[in-house]
């Protein structure tokens, strides 16, 4: 139990980290562009280098597409290790706590014929 504890509160130092990558494609996409725009709009697309574009273009092949791509497709995967780590505490819990009334069942049991006793005997 304490072993998952302790993961648990790395997995939560890293959480934060994985959600701003995905923010950070998508920054990083848009920073590209306008590289490219601006570029364009400065060299007025004159040299022999002016008709390649690395950011946009046609067809879904050019890089601001897969930037994109990978922004809307990326899923955090330290939360799905997050709520298995949850699950498993939960079950553990749940298990000592049974186990604990298990053990408690024979002195309750005794507990409650000795009380029968006394209340026959008042009787």
């Amino acid at each position: 139990m304490v072993h998952l504890q302790s993961f648990n509160e790395k997995l939560r130092g890293m959480l934060p980290i994985k959600q701003a990558e995905k923010e950070y494609y998508k920054q990083f996409s848009v920073f590209l562009s306008r590289y490219e725009e601006t570029k364009n709009k400065k060299s007025g697309k004159i040299g022999e280098l002016a008709h390649i574009s690395l950011i946009s273009g046609e067809g879904q092949d050019n890089l601001k597409a897969k930037l994109e791509a990978i922004n809307s497709q990326f899923v955090n995967p330290f939360i799905y290790i997050s709520n298995w780590i949850k699950q498993e505490q939960y079950t553990l819990e749940a298990l000592m706590s049974c186990i604990a009334y298990m053990q408690s069942l024979e002195s309750r049991k005794a507990k409650t014929i000795r009380d029968i006793k006394d209340i026959e005997d008042d009787i």
